[in-house]
C-alpha cells in the first residue's frame, strides 16, 4: 500500500494554437508527461483540462501520494521548476504550477 498524503499539483500552460495538437500528445494520460512520471511508486494519476472559454489554456492535474522530505519528489520538482522536463519550448506562451 502507498503511503503518505495525496496532493494534486496543478500546472497552468498558454499553448500556441499552431503547437496544440503536439502539446496534447506529449501532456495526455498516455502522453511523455504520464510516462516519465509513472517511474515513481507514489504517481497515482494524470489529468489534462482544456479551458472551453480561453481555447489556449490546458491545465494538468497530477495526482500524488507524497511526503515532502523525499528526494525524488524534490528531483520531479525541481526539473519542472527549471523547465527542462518535459519541454515546452516554442509551444507555449507561458507555464506556471
Amino acid at each position: 500500500m502507498r503511503s503518505g498524503t495525496e496532493y494534486v499539483i496543478v500546472w497552468e500552460f498558454r499553448v500556441r494554437q499552431e503547437k496544440e495538437q503536439e502539446f496534447v500528445e506529449k501532456y495526455d494520460p498516455e502522453g511523455a508527461w504520464v510516462r516519465f512520471f509513472r517511474s515513481s511508486e507514489r504517481y497515482i494519476r494524470t489529468e489534462l483540462v482544456h479551458d472551453v472559454v480561453d481555447r489556449s489554456r490546458f491545465l494538468t492535474l497530477d495526482y500524488w501520494f507524497l511526503r515532502w522530505t523525499t528526494g525524488r519528489q524534490k528531483q520531479i520538482l525541481t526539473i519542472f521548476k527549471n523547465d527542462t522536463w518535459p519541454s515546452t519550448t516554442g509551444w507555449t506562451e507561458s507555464s506556471k504550477a
